[in-house]
């Protein structure tokens, strides 16, 4: 990735995850599994730290601090969701041959079912951290486009 493509992506990704942390102030939710820990649902189990426990990470310190001091309604949307999608998004037209680009659709595909598996999103978490990368791809998409008509306008002597 060049230099100016890796800077269009660090932008839509910080974008996408400062409008992540603003709607996780603005709504805070509980995960499924936070809300059948309070009887609001049954047969939801949190599974995300077995993994960790099996590589021997899980009963680390360090681990258990982090642990301890996350957002636990941070919710909605899902960021997971939505910065997979936003790769794939961001790479779809950087993939040269047009019929494999629909196989970047398994990455989110894979990352939503893992995180409904796991307890640790609905489906509209999910589905609503999507639409935020893909309205962080509009957005600065339009931005980008704007300015470059604006240059364009300003100094017409360097239009190629």
């Amino acid at each position: 990735m060049t230099a100016p493509a890796y800077l269009r992506f660090a932008k839509r990704l910080v974008s996408l995850a400062i409008a992540g942390v603003i709607t996780y102030i603005l709504f805070p939710a509980a995960p499924p599994w936070l809300a059948a820990n309070e009887g609001l649902l049954h047969d939801v189990h949190r599974t995300t730290s077995e993994g960790w426990k099996i590589i021997g990470v899980g009963t680390s310190v360090l681990f258990s601090e982090g642990q301890a001091s996350v957002n636990l309604t941070a919710a909605v949307p899902s960021l997971h969701a939505g910065f997979t999608m936003l790769t794939v998004l961001f790479a779809w037209d950087r993939v040269p041959w047009r019929r494999a680009r629909p196989l970047l659709l398994l990455y989110p595909a894979a990352m939503a079912l893992t995180l409904m598996a796991t307890g640790e999103h609905y489906f509209f978490d999910i589905v609503l951290g999507w639409a935020y990368a893909g309205a962080m791809m509009l957005a600065w998409s339009w931005w980008e486009r704007r300015r470059a008509e604006h240059r364009r306008a300003e100094n017409p002597a360097h239009v190629a």
